[in-house]
């Protein structure tokens, strides 16, 4: 089973490093939908086997579950 996460880096994280992570997350049967410029993180589906190595991985800040995200006008 796979869900939509959100995976942040500690600010020390390389751009070489979080592509590293982009690629696993990929050919481990997920895929990364976005990559976010202004912070280091992106957004995808990643199967549960490999949600559970990310979150025990040092160079991971955060994890959160995407979701959608409205405004009242």
């Amino acid at each position: 089973m796979s869900g939509r996460y959100i995976v942040m880096f500690k600010n020390w994280a390389t751009p070489a490093q979080i592509q590293q992570y982009i690629d696993e997350v990929n050919n481990s049967g997920g895929q990364v939908t976005h990559e976010y410029s202004i912070i280091k993180a992106f957004a995808g589906v990643i199967p549960d086997h490999f949600l559970q190595t990310l979150r025990l991985d040092s160079i991971i800040e955060s994890i959160e579950q995407d979701s959608l995200v409205t405004t009242q006008g």
